[in-house]
């Protein structure tokens, strides 16, 4: 059996572009890769881990990840879309050995279930007391334009 690597799909592997009109600024529809996750997990995949996404999303958007992950030739096992439900109990029933997400929380909740993780981080935690818990975690940084 191949250990599991779980990624999350929004702000790891994809982020919508935005448009600023001036007034609001306003997501394009259009899903960008984040190069050094995506590139990450290739390379484990070649080292035999097999890759499935967990996300918050609802079950409606599953084809759009899927469509991305094959543009991106992401060999994916499986979607799983948690309806914003915790993701912890979903990570523990594909056997993750880790587990990529761009949220705090969710990583720390993984780590508390004893799954190891690697927060993806972008330079959204503000705050000193989350940047402090963050490091205590394997971090991706990811500079997004």
């Amino acid at each position: 059996m191949k250990p599991v690597i779980t990624i999350d799909f929004d702000c790891c592997l994809a982020f919508e572009s935005v448009q600023n009109t001036g007034w609001i600024v306003m997501g394009t529809g259009v899903l960008k890769p984040i190069e050094p996750v995506i590139a990450y997990v290739k390379r484990k995949y070649a080292k035999g881990f097999e890759l499935h996404i967990v996300s918050f999303r609802e079950e409606k958007d599953k084809q759009e990840m899927i469509d991305f992950c094959k543009q991106q030739k992401l060999d994916i096992a499986s979607f799983t879309c948690t309806s914003s439900k915790s993701k912890t109990p979903f990570l523990k029933a594909l056997k993750s050995t880790l587990h990529i997400d761009d949220s705090l929380s969710v990583c720390l909740g993984a780590e508390a279930a004893g799954i190891r993780t690697l927060f993806v981080d972008f330079g959204q935690l503000k705050d000193d007391s989350q940047k402090e818990l963050a490091s205590s975690l394997g971090t991706i940084r990811v500079q997004l334009d």
